[in-house]
């Protein structure tokens, strides 16, 4: 983002975790959102001569193994904001707290 020109760049994770304890998100997420995003580019990557066949299938394999009843979906996504000029400025914000500020109003109950 910052070779591309954008400015006040921030970048933070977000994690998906989806076991069978929720299966609206093994059905929503890990099948028809993020299998099948893999799924949708299995023939370009091989044409571009990313990735063998055989092997591309085997990781295709392991992500519907995921949704079984004893299967775990984890993944990690990465959200990035930035911006140019004076949006750049409305997007800059201070510092977060240490965890001994946001505890302190608490430290009564820490004793």
């Amino acid at each position: 983002m910052l070779g591309a020109g954008f400015d006040a760049v921030r970048v933070s994770p977000r994690m998906v975790y989806v076991d069978s304890s929720r299966p609206d998100l093994v059905d929503g997420f890990t099948r028809r959102t993020f299998t099948a995003m893999i799924e949708g580019v299995r023939e370009p990557a091989i044409a571009a001569g990313l990735i063998e066949p055989d092997i591309f299938d085997a990781g295709v394999r392991d992500l519907h193994r995921t949704t079984e009843t004893d299967g775990v979906f984890c993944y990690t996504f990465f959200k990035g904001v930035g911006g140019k000029g004076d949006v750049a400025l409305s997007l800059q914000r201070p510092e977060p707290p240490t965890i001994q500020a946001a505890l302190a109003p608490h430290r009564h109950l820490h004793r």
